[in-house]
């Protein structure tokens, strides 16, 4: 996982929101304040939507696909 300090290009990613190291939720976004200060993770099962405000210390943290080989092609 990469911190990942300019939220405006994470809607749509999947992340963890963490609070001093510790792993509060890890969600996908569905919104982001232009300035980046504010994000939203969408709801899930039991897990309502949810705001994160970066002042209140909350970070993001990011698995980048080609790490995680989500993203890996088979030949046929």
């Amino acid at each position: 996982m990469h911190l990942q300090r300019d939220w405006t290009p994470l809607l749509g990613q999947v992340i963890e929101v963490r609070k001093h190291a510790a792993t509060i939720r890890v969600g996908r976004v569905d919104g982001v304040t232009s300035d980046g200060m504010i994000l939203w993770l969408e709801s899930h099962g039991a897990e309502p939507r949810m705001m994160y405000e970066r002042h209140e210390g909350f970070t993001a943290w990011i698995d980048y696909k080609w790490e995680s080989g989500l993203h890996r092609t088979s030949s046929s």
